[in-house]
């Protein structure tokens, strides 16, 4: 990842290189129409003006739109027998383009074997054999893209141990090394033995919602490196909707819907960013607008239910995404109309918790619904939302559904109702987002009052961390341009 010093001093960590146009002043579908027109032998020099073009270039797909629109091009590659200045046979490699009716010489790194055979494979020119121009003997060489150590002077076993251990935030920045290095970071299995040297990060995704210098409500990112106890701001290509869910599928933080920052109307964008790449892309939006939704994942797809429309009315439709397929797909809707409900995943089962109607306005129920897949159907539990537990609270699931409040953190188990696992730690006064970490820990931001908790301090978010089996919590150092007021969170190790 790109580190930038931004607004006073915070560090900003970039998931994209800004994600400026291809081509200034071109949208970018008119400018990868333009490149595709670059003749073949000029595209690795175009791969250096930067990451942009170098992965737009080494893409499959634009190779394949090269062809579809008729810009492919017809090369030919022969090897030859020339006499040097010392009446030495030297093999050279020349390339026909029959498109053009060009000649051109390609420079080899060493001399090329007399007699060797080149064959084409995929995108690959691959030279095998030969004899060798001056003792005359056979040799076994392929010539293929040298495959250098990843680190030089070690072996690679060892490199990968240390690159392994280089912090997530870094490892975006290292694909551009080259392509060994690019190769391996992606790799699912180096982010498996990351895991198992005892590598992997903790990363907690928030979207806060913060005033800028413009008196402007803005949204956002932040990731706090449960790890290492750093915090960081992510930089999006666009703004993020007020509001938006974030959410983690596999390696994929998603943001999901929100608000228009100045009409306050509803959106329906998706964002997906690449936690290994550090890429972003917009995803399929909703097919319905809304905000205030509850949000969640099960079995790798993202749920929505409920929320409120463009005119403010309470939501009984929910939907499903898949990130894989880049598809939403209806689902039945709930029995109630729930605008700011809260979205969890319990027991692989989609729950929406509380939320209130068009004609109750602000009057929270206490009931709760949740889908069961099997049967296509939602099915309600009566409550689930205490009074007692504050109109604060908030919701996260796993095995069990957890709440944490001003009176504490609760488990809810089915038959015996909510019971207690720890009191609220010292200085919370309430909670705004909660995410599972895993491991038996749960991530909490909520408010405290500063100036040593007094009645007269003012309401600042704060952090805690939350031992479920010790049942005690860690106040997590929370410095001030990271304390907005966070609406969603989303935990992930990687």
């Amino acid at each position: 990842m790109l580190v930038d010093q931004s607004e006073a001093g915070e560090e900003a960590v970039c998931f994209m290189e800004g994600e400026q146009a291809l081509i200034p002043g071109l949208p970018d579908d008119i400018a990868i129409n333009c490149i595709a027109r670059v003749p073949h032998r000029f595209l690795l020099e175009l791969r250096l003006i930067c990451r942009r073009w170098r992965n737009l270039l080494t893409a499959r797909s634009f190779h394949r739109h090269k062809e579809r629109i008729g810009l492919a091009e017809h090369l030919i590659f022969i090897i030859q027998a020339r006499g040097d200045n010392l009446s030495l046979s030297v093999y050279t490699l020349s390339v026909y383009i029959a498109t053009d009716g060009s000649w051109h010489r390609l420079i080899s790194p060493k001399p090329i074997p007399m007699f060797t055979q080149c064959v084409a494979l995929e995108r690959r020119l691959i030279l095998v054999g030969g004899w060798d121009p001056v003792k005359l003997e056979q040799m076994s060489d392929v010539f293929m893209e040298r495959e250098q150590a990843l680190i030089p002077g070690l072996p690679d076993d060892i490199a990968i141990d240390c690159i392994a251990r280089v912090p997530h935030r870094f490892l975006p920045g290292l694909r551009l090394i080259c392509r060994r290095w690019r190769n391996l970071l992606i790799a699912r299995s180096f982010h498996r033995h990351r895991e198992r040297i005892g590598s992997a990060e903790h990363l907690i995704f928030i979207g806060q919602v913060r005033w800028n210098n413009l008196s402007l409500l803005v949204y956002t990112l932040f990731v706090y490196i449960a790890t290492d106890g750093s915090w960081h701001r992510l930089i999006s290509p666009e703004p993020i909707p007020l509001f938006a869910h974030c959410v983690v599928v596999e390696r994929r933080l998603i943001l999901v819907g929100g608000c228009d920052p100045v009409r306050f109307k509803p959106m329906p964008d998706v964002w997906i960013v690449d936690l290994v790449t550090g890429e972003w892309r917009k995803g399929r939006p909703m097919s319905a607008m809304r905000s205030f939704f509850s949000c969640a994942v099960v079995g790798g797809r993202v749920y929505v239910a409920g929320g409120r429309d463009e005119m403010k009315n309470a939501l009984r439709t929910a939907e499903i995404y898949d990130v894989e397929a880049d598809e939403w797909a209806a689902m039945p809707v709930m029995a109630e109309e729930r605008d700011e409900s809260q979205g969890v995943a319990m027991r692989s089962k989609f729950w929406v918790i509380s939320g209130y109607g068009t004609e109750t306005l602000g009057q929270f129920t206490d009931s709760a619904e949740w889908y069961d897949p099997e049967k296509g159907v939602w099915l309600t539990e009566e409550g689930v939302c205490l009074e007692e537990l504050g109109s604060s609270a908030r919701f996260a699931g796993g095995d069990s559904l957890w709440c944490v409040g001003r009176i504490g953190a609760r488990e809810y188990r089915e038959g015996s109702g909510w019971n207690e696992v720890a009191q609220a730690p010292e200085g919370m006064t309430g909670t705004s987002c909660m995410a599972m970490m895993g491991g038996g820990k749960i991530f909490v931001m909520g408010a405290t009052r500063d100036g040593g908790g007094t009645a007269g301090g003012r309401l600042v978010s704060s952090c805690w961390i939350l031992d479920i089996g010790a049942g005690k919590w860690r106040r997590v150092e929370t410095p001030a341009m990271f304390s907005g007021f966070a609406y969603s969170a989303a935990a992930v190790r990687i």
